[in-house]
């Protein structure tokens, strides 16, 4: 999922649960919720609530103009 922080600021998630891989919707208020067991992840994919224990996925996500450029970090 790709989240707007702000007029030039993007940032990249992946969209699944890292609990059980269940998709997650896109943020309310600022709080992205699992809707299989209720894990919950701030803007940045940090758990905040679990039973998740690890961040959602993140990538490199840069807006230059109207060009969105997204790179997988992992190792």
């Amino acid at each position: 999922m790709i989240l707007r922080t702000s007029e030039t600021g993007v940032t990249a998630l992946s969209s699944k649960c890292t609990h059980l891989g269940c998709e997650v919707p896109l943020p309310e208020n600022g709080l992205i919720e699992c809707p299989c067991h209720h894990a919950n992840f701030d803007m940045t994919g940090k758990v905040t609530r679990g039973p998740a224990k690890l961040p959602l996925h993140s990538y490199s996500a840069v807006l230059n103009g109207s060009i969105l450029t997204i790179t997988d970090t992992a190792g």
